[in-house]
């Protein structure tokens, strides 16, 4: 593949200032995290459409097409999508064990200290009702319905919940 003389890449090597900035974010995720906090009132949820989390997200997308297009550019786009799918894999893996772990944990302490209302606190009341419903949209990765509540920290229901509710 030839690339236009017009295209200007970015040297190779990391960018130490897109880490700064999903650092800045992912600290950010955090506050926003803590109820009742005034260092919250400082990040980008209060003051705009998007938060914390979308910053991170268009930080880590500006920064994997930086990696994987100088790839593309010299090595192929048969490397360049193997090794993004490699990727993909890893996370999604583990996004799966993580996901489990977090379900056994407050199962098995819900259970250890007999406190049900745990399941409701952590949102996997649902899971332990119904394991087949609520995982399959947590596998493929789908944030909706049941699976929706239980990524949620704060507890509260997402419209997609509710409209799996109505439909259960």
């Amino acid at each position: 593949m030839q690339v236009s003389p017009q295209v200007q890449l970015p040297p190779q090597g990391r960018d130490y200032r897109l880490d700064v900035l999903r650092g800045i974010a992912n600290w950010a995720i955090f506050l926003d995290h803590i109820p009742n906090n005034v260092v919250n009132w400082i990040t980008t949820r209060n003051y705009g459409f998007a938060d914390a989390a979308d910053l991170f997200i268009f930080i880590s997308g500006y920064t994997v097409a930086f990696v994987y297009g100088r790839m593309m550019i010299s090595r192929g786009f048969i490397i360049a999508g193997t090794r993004i799918f490699k990727r993909s894999w890893q996370i999604y893996v583990a996004h799966l064990v993580l996901f489990v772990i977090y379900i056994a944990e407050v199962g098995y302490l819900a259970k250890k200290y007999n406190d049900p209302k745990l399941l409701h606190e952590f949102n996997v009341a649902g899971f332990m009702q119904d394991p087949a419903e609520t995982l399959y949209p947590g596998v493929q990765t789908r944030q909706h319905g049941r699976v929706a509540a239980l990524y949620r920290p704060d507890g509260g229901v997402s419209a997609g919940a509710v409209g799996a509710a109505a439909q259960a």
